[in-house]
């Protein structure tokens, strides 16, 4: 009888067969989802309640980031203030965008307005957009016109990602 599998009849094994074939292609289905959703180091953190003029309003340090696989390391000269009166003051951001500009200019600082917006959606897997908070500045290269805000909660973080977020390529500042 060790061989009794073999006798067993022909729809069996059609059936088995089915189920395996069944099977397989729910797993690969499941793999391209998920690999499908994978938003990058930094927007599961992004900022989806509306906060507060007075959450954001503060005195922002560069903490550090990567740019094509570059560390960027945090500075005390690099700085973003953000005014209660809606006016901001940034100091020597490393002009990280490339091109022309940045070899004429590898540091940006500027004066101008702020204010708080949505910035970006995250979309989850079944197509339902969730807006992303952060603040948008006047007077500055576009390249740096919109930040993301990250964190539940205040003191809140600023991020400018730079070109695509799975690439995981952006600065980020830290409110003292």
């Amino acid at each position: 009888m060790k061989y009794a599998f073999l006798l067993a009849p022909a729809p069996i094994y059609n059936y088995i067969g089915c189920m395996k074939r069944l099977v397989n292609s729910a797993v690969v289905m499941l793999i391209l989802v998920i690999s499908g959703c994978y938003e990058g180091p930094y927007e599961t953190d992004f900022t989806t309640e509306q906060p507060t003029k007075t959450d954001v309003v503060g005195f922002y340090q560069l903490k550090g980031g990567t740019v094509a696989e570059h560390s960027i390391a945090g500075s005390k000269k690099s700085t973003i203030i953000l005014k209660p009166d809606g006016t901001y003051q940034i100091q020597k951001i490393p002009n990280v965008f490339g091109g022309e500009e940045a070899e004429r200019s590898p540091e940006i600082s500027a004066t101008g307005r702020w204010k708080i917006d949505t910035v970006r959606n995250k979309e989850n897997i079944l197509g339902h957009k969730t807006p992303c908070w952060g603040i948008t500045l006047t007077n500055i290269d576009n390249n740096f016109e919109t930040w993301v805000l990250m964190g539940n909660s205040s003191p809140y973080e600023l991020i400018i990602p730079i070109d695509d977020l799975i690439l995981g390529q952006a600065i980020i500042f830290s409110r003292e």
